[in-house]
C-alpha cells in the first residue's frame, strides 16, 4: 500500500487549521470542535492534541484580550483554579490510555454536545449554578482539555 507524500499531510493540516480558525472567528467556536476530529484522521491523536491546543491557546488569548471587558472574574477564577489539577490529570491520560480510547472519548464528547445543542431550549432563561458546579466544570474541562483538547462542552453546558 502506498502512502501519501508528507507535503500533502502538511497541506491538509494547514487547511484544517484555516477552516477551524475561520469558523472560530465567524461563529465563536470551531478550533477544537472542527480541527481535532479532522486532524486525528491524518495524524495520531497524541500528536494532534498538543498541536491543536497550541492553536486554540493562541486564538483564545487573542479573544480574551479583546473581550476582557466582558469577563466575569467570579466565575472565571474558580474554573481556572479547578482546571489546573484537571489539566495535570488530562495530560497523564494519553500516556496510560490507548489512542483508540482517547478517540472514543473525543467522539462521545462531540456527539453529546451535538445532541445537547439540538435539544437545548435556546429561549430558556439562564440559571446561575452554585460554586460547586463552577469548580466541577473547571476540573472536567481541564481533564478533557489536557487529554483530548476538547474542554469546551462542559464549560458551555
Amino acid at each position: 500500500m502506498e502512502t501519501a507524500p508528507i507535503w500533502l499531510s502538511y497541506l491538509l493540516i494547514a487547511l484544517i487549521v484555516g477552516l477551524s480558525a475561520f469558523t472560530q472567528a465567524v461563529v465563536g467556536v470551531g478550533v477544537i470542535l472542527i480541527a481535532m476530529p479532522l486532524a486525528t484522521l491524518l495524524i495520531d491523536v497524541r500528536l494532534a492534541v498538543p498541536l491543536i491546543n497550541l492553536l486554540a491557546l493562541t486564538l483564545n488569548l487573542y479573544l480574551i484580550w479583546h473581550l476582557r471587558a466582558n469577563l466575569r472574574a467570579d466565575q472565571l477564577v474558580p474554573m481556572l483554579l479547578a482546571a489546573i489539577p484537571g489539566v495535570a490529570v488530562g495530560t497523564w491520560l494519553p500516556l496510560v490510555l490507548p489512542a483508540s480510547v482517547l478517540e472514543f472519548i473525543l467522539g462521545a464528547m462531540l456527539l453529546g454536545y451535538g445532541i445537547y445543542s439540538l435539544v437545548a431550549h435556546k429561549g430558556a432563561a439562564r440559571q446561575e449554578l452554585g460554586k460547586v458546579w463552577t469548580y466541577l466544570t473547571g476540573l472536567v474541562g481541564g481533564i478533557l482539555g489536557g487529554a483530548i483538547a476538547v474542554s469546551g462542552p462542559p464549560l458551555i453546558l
